[in-house]
């Protein structure tokens, strides 16, 4: 049994990202050359971002909350996450302040 789990765990480690993690994984290597993030593993940092986005995005099916109540949980999370990033915080309200623009086509887009 305790070959079995070896066997699967060294499948799973050598297995190539999943295409839409490529972009946030380069995203983030690419922040942290530029100084603008502190990261140690990156592939740490992406399983942090991916469960802290899950969470937000169960709020949206699980509660109750307004969209605007799920916009401003959006927004903390950009906080949260820059923060975790080492952005310091003045930096990191400012670039949560911007307006997003909307993607043409995009079901979401308003």
């Amino acid at each position: 049994m305790e070959t079995a789990r070896r066997c699967a765990a060294r499948r799973c480690s050598r297995s190539p990202p999943r295409p839409d993690s490529r972009r946030a994984r380069r995203d983030i290597l690419a922040a942290r050359e530029a100084g603008r993030f502190v990261v140690g593993d990156p592939e740490v940092a992406l399983a942090c971002v991916g469960g802290a986005l899950l969470g937000v995005l169960d709020l949206g099916v699980t509660s109750s909350a307004t969209p605007d109540a799920l916009d401003r949980a959006a927004d903390q999370l950009a906080l949260y996450l820059l923060s975790m990033f080492d952005v310091p915080r003045d930096d990191a309200e400012r670039i949560c302040a911007r307006h997003l623009s909307t993607v043409s086509g995009w079901a979401g887009s308003r």
